[in-house]
């Protein structure tokens, strides 16, 4: 019998249990190898997987030269390799030492060793430093031939994936890591790997650690889609898909339910025709009540809510799934309607309120979120989320003034791949339900208005295709100063020279009636977000005419505060009697009211306004005797505020004698 050392080395197994494998069994001797970290995977390779082979076995050299290497690193140590000292201190950790035999080596497979050195430059010195020892005793340079490397056998059974045919390799089903190394190799399709070999694999990349991490990668798909293949049959045989119509009413009846319960939730949900059909409608058709169809409706819901009736449209979601992953995790219901009638070659689309409701009953780690819009969201899609894509749109929009939406779409693009630590996949390209969603944002809805495939910033929609008020209005945002309503309405002809029934008088009556425009002098008015605005005097002013108002008078005119702070307001940038009202009036002081130029009164609910000749009226009664010219005029100007020339208009008055 042989010895347990003789065993071990013709198995090329170091008799150590620092090695890492797993255990030996030959002549019911059994020796247990234990306490080198586990590097475990999800698919083990196949025994005639490059990654199962060793060193010698991918070099086909003869059973004498591996014999002469065999031995020869028997007598070698692994410091042959010239390793950094950092390098054995990791090594450690998986039970490999500097003075262990460099044949040791030669025992371990190339998935392993992959494992064990899987940065690049680190690998190909490894592997040169081994190949160059080989060439020295054998007496020849040895040289891995990658056409000859791998089996030729497909990884995957062409029978296996008819069932995914045209469907996206889709991360919902499994790991982001597998997903993120397809993409790094321009594959993204199940149709992608159907005639995948090792040895294609390693013809069409060279033979290095990504290659070998794709392969590892495809084994460990492979058994992802074995189970998802499995679960696709195991439901298909329940499910007719003649049409969209029979593939509801089968999954509805796989459940035992009546054939007329059946047709009664089709006909609500919209499953059986083009439209939902009212609780009133359903109810006439079937001659029952109102009633008794929402109580169908509620129990067959219940039922088909469960994860068992779920579980039997498995094909469907699968096919949704992929349709929105091609889609970036983003789709128009009416798009998903086109391409389930491709996908299942039916005669007819389905009505797009009949799978919206069908996309109700879909798992929630398939379609996270559902939405009245009109769209569909894939389980990890949460680019809707980002402030920074938002903030991004708005100020590219904003710069440009107006964008096509292609152009939008490809500036976003840039923006994430630059900018986004996500990987995104081959090919990757916004479409316009995402920017239809971004829309949606409350901040960016008031910002950005869509047109046709045209995108406006708000300012420049207004401009081009906004109402009379929006175009006057956004002229004046847009100077960014004072101008004169002539001068607007110049503006707006330049701009829209259609506005053929406009003219320089509706302007005048539009500008002053916008609340987000002050009137700033005679005829001259200003955007509120030009407008200077000094609080500090602002408020002097309103404690100067608060004391002039507690003198028993019923309005105090702008006139005089103007007078009064004239020289602060020309320093402050308020040029006007009219501008310091208009900065008075939007100063969020609820003490006054401003309900006509240029008077001011004190805020006591409901303002009537009181002609001037009725106040100098009363003044006299109340004086009880004959009042003098100088009284009155005292009163007037000192006491109201109002100017000389507003005085002497009252000289006519019949009902006051002066």
């Amino acid at each position: 019998m042989e010895s347990p050392l003789k065993i071990l080395k013709r198995h090329r197994i170091r008799p150590v249990k620092r090695l890492g494998q797993s255990f030996l069994v030959d002549n019911n001797i059994t020796f247990r190898i234990v306490d080198a970290p586990k590097i475990d995977n999800i698919g083990s390779p196949s025994p005639f997987s490059v990654l199962s082979k060793t060193i010698p076995d991918i070099l086909n050299i003869s059973e004498n030269d591996q014999e002469k290497v065999w031995y020869s690193f028997e007598s070698l140590e692994l410091n042959q390799l010239n390793l950094p000292s950092k390098e054995w201190d990791r090594l450690f950790w998986y039970g490999i030492y500097h003075e262990d035999s460099l044949e040791n080596i030669l025992a371990l497979s190339m998935g392993y060793i992959c494992k064990l050195w899987n940065e690049e430059d680190r690998f190909n010195e490894i592997l040169d430093a081994i190949l160059d020892l080989m060439g020295h005793v054998l007496g020849r340079d040895i040289v891995i031939q990658i056409n000859d490397i791998g089996d030729e056998k497909n990884i995957f059974d062409n029978n296996q994936l008819e069932a995914l045919n045209g469907l996206i390799i889709s991360p919902t089903f499994m790991p982001q890591r597998i997903i993120d190394n397809l993409y790094d190799h321009g594959i993204s399709k199940w149709q992608d790997i159907t005639e995948f070999s090792e040895r294609q694999v390693i013809k069409r990349f060279g033979f290095s650690v990504k290659t070998l991490n794709l392969i590892n990668c495809l084994w460990e798909l492979y058994y992802f889609a074995k189970e998802i293949c499995s679960r696709i049959l195991s439901s298909d045989k329940d499910i007719e898909k003649d049409s969209f119509e029979s593939l509801v009413r089968s999954w509805i009846l796989c459940r035992k339910e009546k054939e007329r319960y059946a047709r009664i939730l089709m006909q609500r949900m919209g499953w059986q025709g083009n439209q939902s059909e009212t609780l009133e409608s359903v109810a006439e058709r079937n001659g029952i009540t109102r009633e008794r169809v929402r109580q169908i409706e509620k129990k067959l819901t219940v039922k088909l809510n469960s994860p068992k009736s779920g579980e039997v449209l498995y094909p469907l979601w699968i096919a949704i799934d992929s349709f929105l992953q091609s889609s970036n995790g983003l789709a128009y219901i009416s798009e998903l309607t086109e391409f389930l009638q491709h996908y299942y070659k039916w005669v007819k689309k389905p009505p797009i309120s009949g799978l919206n409701n069908l996309i109700e009953f879909c798992p929630e780690e398939i379609i996270q979120k559902k939405s009245k819009t009109g769209m569909i969201y894939s389980k990890d899609f949460s680019c809707s989320d980002c402030h920074d894509i938002k903030a991004y749109l708005l100020r590219i929009t904003k710069a440009a003034e107006e964008m096509s939406i292609d152009n939008v779409m490809e500036s976003l693009n840039v923006f994430c791949k630059t900018e986004c630590s996500k990987d995104y996949p081959p090919k990757f390209m916004f479409k316009k339900p995402f920017i239809d969603l971004l829309l949606m944002d409350p901040t960016l809805k008031k910002k950005l208005l869509k047109k046709e495939d045209v995108l406006y910033h708000i300012d420049t929609w207004k401009l081009r295709h906004g109402r009379i008020s929006d175009i006057a209005e956004t002229v004046l945002k847009q100077s960014e100063r004072a101008m004169h309503f002539t001068e607007v309405f110049s503006e707006m002809k330049k701009i829209r020279p259609g506005l053929v029934s406009t003219n320089e008088r509706n302007v005048h009556a539009t500008l002053d009636r916008l609340p987000r425009v002050l009137l700033w002098d005679r005829g001259t008015f200003i955007h509120k977000k030009n407008a200077v605005f000094p609080y500090g005097l602002i408020r002097k002013v309103e404690k100067w005419v608060n004391v002039k108002l507690e003198q028993n008078i019923p309005f105090i005119s702008i006139h005089g505060a103007f007078r009064e702070f004239q020289n602060l307001c020309l320093h402050e940038g308020i040029p006007s009697e009219y501008a310091l009202y208009s900065c008075l009036r939007v100063s969020g002081e609820q003490l006054f009211a401003f309900p006509h130029f240029p008077f001011i009164y004190l805020n006591r609910g409901v303002i009537e306004r009181i002609p001037m000749p009725l106040i100098i009226e009363e003044f006299i009664k109340e004086a009880g005797g004959p009042v003098s010219m100088n009284e009155i005029r005292k009163f007037a100007i000192e006491g109201i505020n109002v100017k000389q020339f507003m005085l002497n208009q009252y000289h006519c008055c019949p009902n006051v004698g002066f």
